[in-house]
Order: C-alpha cells, then sequence, then structure tokens
C-alpha cells in the first residue's frame, strides 16, 4: 500500500455540472464513494477534502474541512497540507478512471524528488490536480490563497516541478458537464 496520504478534493462548485459532482449517480453508488473505495484498496490513508462533511460520513471517516468561503482547488490543498502535517497526493473527485499504475508513476518520480510538486500530463493538458504536494510548500501556497490567486498553472509554475507524463489520455478524462457524464458513464457502466 502507498504510505503517502490520497486527498480527493471534493469542494468544488460544479457549476458547469449544475450540480454536486461528488454525488452523481456511478456505480453501485456516488462518484465519490466509488472513487474513496477503490483508492482505500491502493493506498493507507484516504481522505475527502470538502466544504460539507455530511454529505460524505455516511463512507468516508477521514474527511478534511475546507472553512474558507471561496471555491478553489487550492483550498483544498491548503487545507489538507495544514491537517496532515505532511506531502499529500491529490486527485479530483471528478476523475474516475485512474489506475494504481498511474500514481505508482507519480511517487517513483517524488521519491527521487522530494522538494518538487509531481503532476501528470497528457499529450493534451497538464494535470495540476492530479499530483504530489510537498508538506514544505504550505507557508507560500497560504500566500497565494491570501493573494486569491487560484489559478493552478499559475501556482504550481512558481516552484519546482515536475511533469509525468502519461500517454493514455483516456485514463485522465474528468465529467464536467452533463453531457461528459452521460458519455463517460456509459464507459462505468458497460453500456458503451
Amino acid at each position: 500500500m502507498f504510505e503517502i496520504p490520497c486527498v480527493i478534493l471534493c469542494g468544488g462548485k460544479s457549476s458547469r455540472m449544475g450540480r454536486n459532482k461528488a454525488l452523481l449517480p456511478w456505480g453501485d453508488s456516488i462518484l465519490a464513494q466509488e472513487i474513496f473505495q477503490k483508492y482505500s484498496c491502493w493506498f493507507r490513508e484516504v481522505y475527502c477534502s470538502c466544504k460539507d462533511a455530511s454529505i460524505f460520513a455516511h463512507f468516508c471517516s477521514t474527511i478534511i474541512f475546507e472553512d474558507k468561503d471561496e471555491f478553489a482547488p487550492l483550498v483544498g490543498i491548503c487545507s489538507s497540507l495544514e491537517a496532515l502535517a505532511q506531502s499529500i497526493l491529490v486527485t479530483t473527485v471528478d476523475c474516475p478512471f485512474l489506475q494504481k499504475i498511474h500514481f505508482q508513476k507519480l511517487l517513483l518520480a517524488h521519491q527521487k524528488s522530494p522538494q518538487k510538486i509531481i503532476y501528470a500530463k497528457t499529450i493534451h493538458k497538464s494535470h495540476y490536480l492530479i499530483g504530489i504536494y510537498p508538506k514544505e510548500l504550505l507557508p507560500i501556497l497560504k500566500r497565494f490563497l491570501q493573494k486569491k490567486e487560484f489559478k493552478m498553472s499559475t501556482i504550481v509554475h512558481a516552484f519546482e516541478y515536475e511533469e509525468i507524463l502519461f500517454q493514455d489520455e483516456e485514463s485522465f478524462n474528468n465529467l464536467n458537464t452533463p453531457e461528459e457524464y452521460q458519455s463517460l458513464k456509459g464507459v462505468s457502466d458497460g453500456t458503451r
């Protein structure tokens, strides 16, 4: 099992989806629960970072509360680094197709360069929210938060970082819109 804590970022607004992505029906339950259970097989500790713990309490007892009003991934990353006081692997609640091998590759790079932000990259996109954030960055990340600078590309590129290239673009598909959800849900339930 991976020793680094895995934090599933669940505190977003889901504005393009029009409803909370974490609660979308997926498999036999909801998206957040399916991902939590899947990652619990690979990581010793899995956390849900969110603004409303009651939504996740029925399946997750390891919740990190985001106590800021802003809806931004940086809030979840800072809250998690502060609560856990160690480096973390983050992923998003809307990316259900990641596999253990993806995390193994990120962790291998992290072992070689523990002070860098390590994140996934595919040919068409940088996945700043599928990566490892070192605990030492917390004070600087908090300054970005205070300045209300939430753009992850700007934040990541202010530090030492390493992109880990993956060829399987489909594994990094995420659910941002109702159309993407309907299309990708077919992959999950075998109807596509």
